[in-house]
């Protein structure tokens, strides 16, 4: 979506859902829809506390693909890194063991396009309430990229306990 020019939010969270051909259930979706429609104002795919809980229950900080998949912000908020899914798969799914340069600089390369697009919607949007969101767009890819920002996002689902 952001290689089009469209930004995405979202909520993710673990709980019971029932769907059938013609009816759905789910306390899961309608938490999920509450996290992101009440909490993310940016965008990002915030992580429920309860699954939060959950996934520290069953140790995912030891996990090497960890400090990757997630990022917590000085907001208090848990999300998706957008920008580490390849790495993630490579590391989760056994490919590879460890973050290597091939990696790094195809995310790299990834997040230069995207601050193409984000400039360009800046510029295009200027005046809007919408530069907002593809401000911290652009913020979070500095981060990424040089972790400038670092006083701000941290990787990792729960805050740093200093």
């Amino acid at each position: 979506m952001l290689a089009r020019g469209f930004l995405c939010r979202g909520g993710i969270t673990q709980g019971w859902h029932y769907y059938d051909d013609k009816i759905i259930f789910s306390q899961a979706l309608v938490e999920a829809y509450i996290l992101e429609s009440k909490k993310a104002n940016h965008p990002l795919i915030l992580i429920h506390p309860k699954l939060m809980e959950e996934l520290r229950k069953r140790d995912i900080e030891q996990q090497k693909y960890y400090e990757y998949m997630c990022v917590h912000d000085t907001a208090g908020k848990s999300f998706l890194h957008p920008f580490n899914y390849s790495i993630v798969d490579e590391l989760f799914f056994g490919f590879k063991n460890e973050v290597d340069g091939r990696l790094i600089s195809e995310r790299k390369q990834m997040v230069k396009m995207f601050m193409n697009i984000i400039n360009k919607r800046i510029d295009e949007l200027i005046g809007s309430s919408a530069v907002d969101k593809w401000q911290w767009m652009k913020e979070f890819s500095y981060y990424t990229l040089s972790n400038k920002y670092a006083d701000r996002f941290r990787p990792g689902l729960f805050p740093k306990v200093l």
